[in-house]
């Protein structure tokens, strides 16, 4: 069960410039495409080791991998943001930004989920629902 679940986690992983480059490669000039598909590939590799030392945490083998979600988080959000503003402000018209919406939405997608394999206690970040103040106050007396 433990090797299909690591290979499915990876699988994963490897779907991520699939889905990019689909749309990359359809739309933009292949050298772009290819420029574009650099930063995915570092992505995807970092997702892929950050899986696998999760899901050893998972099993109780390793220590949590706190810095590799750290990394991870990092560099999901550098290419989302890069992604965004190469999007409204680079070159290249409405193929580019389509492009790079998609860079975006996967990044964002599937960076997120390989690091929700790392957190403890995710049903508590699910269900925790954040308490109301009572309205009127009570008196104090």
């Amino acid at each position: 069960m433990e090797t299909y679940t690591r290979w499915s986690f990876h699988f994963i992983a490897l779907s991520e410039p699939t889905v990019i480059g689909v749309t990359a490669f359809g739309h933009v000039e292949a050298r772009f495409a290819l420029l574009l598909m650099v930063p995915v590939a570092a992505h995807v590799a970092l997702a892929m080791v950050t899986a696998s030392r999760a899901l050893d945490w998972t099993c109780g083998r390793r220590p949590q991998p706190l810095r590799l979600l750290w990394a991870l988080g990092a560099v999901t959000a550098a290419l989302a943001v890069t992604a965004l503003v190469l999007s409204r402000h680079g070159p290249g018209g409405e193929d580019t930004a389509t492009v790079l919406g998609s860079v975006f939405g996967a990044t964002l997608s599937y960076g997120v989920g390989m690091m929700a394999l790392g957190v403890k206690d995710r049903r508590n970040v699910v269900r925790r629902r954040h308490r109301r103040p009572r309205w009127p106050p009570r008196r104090v007396v």
